[in-house]
C-alpha cells in the first residue's frame, strides 16, 4: 500500500514538473495548440488521488500557466483570454473529478461496509475458481479465517460431487445460481449451506454468497420427526380425537379412531360442526366454551353416523395452533366397561338373592323355634332334632353359595372386578 502510494506521487510530482518545463518552452517559443493538453494529466491525477487538496495543485498549476502567458504577453488580450478560459476549465474539469471520485469512494464504503458486515457469507471468485477476498462472516462459516489471497481454491471447501455441481454452474455462466450443498469446514465439520453465484462483468469475477443453514435444517429435521411422532401417534392411538375451532367449533382434523367409532368418513366429519355430528350439546351449550366447565374424563356419549348413542370417556382442553385457538378433544370407548358393569350388578344381584333368602329363612325358622320353646313347658327332642336339621341344612346352602363365590374368584371371572374380588376375599 506504501509503495503504491509513493509510486502514485512519484508520477503526479513528474507529470507536474514536465507540464511546467513544457509549457514555459511552448509560450517562450508561441506554441499554443499542444501543451495545453498536457494540463489534463496531473490535473485528473491530483483530483482523483488528492481530491480536496488536489484541488490546492490545480489551482497552482493554473496560477502558473496565466503567470507564464502574462509574463510573454503581458498585453496580448488574444493569448490572456484564452488562458484564462482554460484555467478555469481546469478548474472546473477538477472539480467534476473531485466529486465523481468522492461518490465512487462513497459506494466504494458502502460496498466495503456491506462486504464486511453482510449476515451472509461472501467471497470474490477469481475465473479460476481461486477465492480472491471472503468478509468475516465467511470465515466464521468455512472454518478458514487465516488463509492466502489466490491460493484457497472454492473445490477445498465442497466435496467433489458438490464442486462439480459448482462447476458446472459457473461454466454456464448462469447469472444466478442457486445450489444446496455441503460445506466441507477448516474444522472437520459438515455443514448444509445455499450456495449464490453472481457474475460480476469487472474483471470476470463471480461474487459468492453462502449463508449457513445447519440450524434451520437441523431445526427441520427435528420438526418432521416430530410430525412423524405425532402423525403416528394421531393415526394407531386407541382413542379418539378431534381438533375444533374453537369459536366456530367446526371439527378442523379427526383421527381415523374417531371416524372408526362413529362410522363417518373424512368428508362427513372434517368442516362440519361437532354439535351436528358427534356432540349431543345443543349449539350454544358447550361445555368448554360457553359454560367454562372443566371436561376431564367426563362420561357422556358419542353421536354416530346412524344416530345412536356409545357412552364415551371425553378431556378436552384448549390450545393454540398457529396463532388460532382450537379444543383438543380426547374421547375413549367405554361400552365394555359399561357391559362390565351391568354384568356386575347382574353377578352381585344373584349372589345377593342366593345368599339373603337362606338366611332369611334361617332367622325365620330361629325366631319361631325361640318362641315355642318360651310357650311350651316340655320340649319334644324329636322336634327340635328335626328343625334344626333343618336350619342345618340352610346354613350348608349359604355355605355352598359362598363357596361358589370363592371359585369364581378363584377362576378370575372377567364380570367380577378386582376390587370387588379383594371386597369378597375378605
Amino acid at each position: 500500500m506504501v509503495n503504491n502510494k509513493l509510486f502514485i506521487d512519484t508520477i503526479i510530482i513528474f507529470t507536474v514538473l514536465i507540464t511546467i518545463i513544457i509549457t514555459w518552452y511552448s509560450i517562450q517559443n508561441q506554441i499554443f495548440d499542444v501543451f495545453p493538453h498536457i494540463y489534463y494529466i496531473p490535473i485528473i491525477l491530483s483530483a482523483y488521488i488528492y481530491r480536496r487538496y488536489g484541488m490546492i495543485l490545480i489551482s497552482g498549476l493554473c496560477i502558473y500557466y496565466l503567470t507564464t502567458v502574462g509574463f510573454f504577453y503581458s498585453m496580448d488580450y488574444s493569448v490572456i483570454v484564452p488562458a484564462i478560459i482554460r484555467s478555469l476549465s481546469y478548474i472546473l474539469i477538477g472539480g467534476i473529478i473531485i466529486i465523481l471520485a468522492e461518490r465512487i469512494e462513497d459506494e466504494r464504503k458502502i460496498f466495503h461496509k456491506t462486504f464486511e458486515c453482510a449476515k451472509s457469507g461472501l467471497a470474490l471468485i477469481s475465473p479460476d475458481l481461486k477465492i480472491l477476498v471472503m468478509n468475516p462472516e465467511l470465515k466464521n462459516i468455512s472454518g478458514y479465517t487465516n488463509y492466502n489471497e489466490g491460493k484457497l481454491d472454492i473445490k477445498d471447501l465442497f466435496s467433489k460431487k458438490n464442486y462439480n455441481e459448482i462447476d458446472s454452474c459457473i461454466e454456464g455462466r448462469k447469472e444466478f445460481c442457486y445450489r444446496e450443498v455441503i460445506l466441507k469446514s477448516g474444522m472437520g465439520e459438515d455443514k448444509t449451506v445455499i450456495l449464490n453465484f453472481t457474475e460480476l462483468n469487472e474483471k470476470n469475477l463471480i461474487l459468492m454468497s453462502v449463508t449457513d443453514i445447519t440450524k434451520r435444517v437441523e431445526a427441520e429435521e427435528k420438526i418432521k420427526a416430530s410430525e412423524i411422532k405425532f402423525r403416528t401417534l394421531w393415526e394407531n392411538t386407541s382413542a379418539g380425537m378431534m381438533i375444533l375451532d374453537e369459536k366456530t367449533h367446526e371439527i378442523i382434523s379427526a383421527n381415523p379412531e374417531i371416524k372408526k367409532l362413529g362410522g363417518y368418513n373424512e368428508e362427513e366429519i372434517e368442516g362440519n360442526i361437532c354439535h351436528n355430528i358427534v356432540c349431543p350439546n345443543k349449539l350454544g351449550r358447550c361445555p368448554i366454551s360457553d359454560l367454562s366447565q372443566d371436561v376431564n374424563h367426563t362420561e357422556t356419549v358419542l353421536i354416530t353416523k346412524n344416530r345412536d348413542k356409545i357412552p364415551v370417556l371425553k378431556s378436552a382442553a384448549i390450545a393454540e395452533i398457529d396463532g388460532k385457538k382450537v379444543i383438543i378433544e380426547n374421547i375413549i370407548d367405554i361400552r365394555k366397561q359399561k357391559e362390565a358393569e351391568l354384568d356386575l350388578l347382574s353377578y352381585i344381584r344373584e349372589t345377593a338373592l342366593r345368599i339373603k333368602n337362606p338366611v332369611d329363612i334361617v332367622k325365620q325358622y330361629l325366631n319361631d323355634l325361640v318362641c315355642e320353646l318360651k310357650k311350651e313347658e316340655e320340649i319334644d327332642r324329636e322336634d327340635l332334632i328335626i328343625q334344626l336339621s333343618v336350619q342345618i341344612f340352610n346354613l350348608k346352602t349359604i355355605k355352598n353359595n359362598l363357596s361358589e363365590m370363592d371359585r369364581a374368584i378363584t377362576e378370575k371371572r372377567k364380570e367380577i372386578p378386582d376390587a370387588f374380588k379383594e371386597y369378597l376375599i375378605k
